[in-house]
């Protein structure tokens, strides 16, 4: 059957000839539909998977259920469910063990050893890179409209890098010293003499 008898098949099969009524039949209630269904993949049906990488992060929380989900949606990056279960409650009991406070998954990534833990450490770098909210992307394009504007055009990728790095991580301090001992040990057009 040719597309246009398609569609006019289609049409005919609509109950009303107003074309707003029409409209709303055929593409706003199908695309709100699709929208919804977008977000309960994203959100609602992924709670699980996501919740599942706080017993990395928490040592007194281990779920088995939440773990084999994450397990089987990540079944392409870790080994079999045994094996990173064993390797969860050890890095459990290596967490309490220790008694550090860590600020941040960078600093418990740092903290894990790739060799001895290479599940835990390859789901860790998968938290990594996982933005929570959107607010993290948003921040970062944000900061580059800010940054990069007619008047800056010609910056490096490095220093544009720098700069965004700087502003988007504001609760990062970085003192005066730091930034002198690192100009200074960097090779540079002119030499710094200090």
């Amino acid at each position: 059957m040719p597309r246009l008898a398609k569609r006019q098949k289609y049409q005919d099969n609509i109950p009303t000839k107003d074309p707003e009524e029409y409209f709303r039949i055929t593409l706003f209630l199908p695309f709100l539909d699709s929208f919804v269904q977008q977000l309960n993949d994203r959100f609602v049906n992924h709670q699980n998977i996501i919740s599942g990488f706080q017993m990395f992060v928490n040592s007194s929380e281990f779920d088995e259920e939440k773990l084999r989900e994450l397990v089987e949606f990540y079944a392409n990056d870790v080994d079999d469910f045994d094996r990173v279960k064993s390797g969860t409650i050890l890095w459990n009991r290596y967490l309490t063990d220790s008694n550090k406070q860590y600020n941040s998954v960078i600093q418990i990534l740092n903290e894990c050893n790739p060799d001895l833990f290479p599940n835990i450490y390859k789901l860790l770098q998968i938290l990594i890179t996982l933005p929570i909210t959107s607010y993290e992307a948003e921040r970062s394009f944000s900061t580059l409209k800010r940054i990069k504007s007619y008047l800056r055009n010609s910056t490096s990728k490095r220093r544009l890098n720098g700069l965004a790095a700087l502003n988007i991580h504001y609760e990062v301090s970085v003192t005066p010293e730091e930034v002198i001992s690192h100009l200074s040990s960097t090779k540079h057009r002119l030499d710094f003499i200090l």
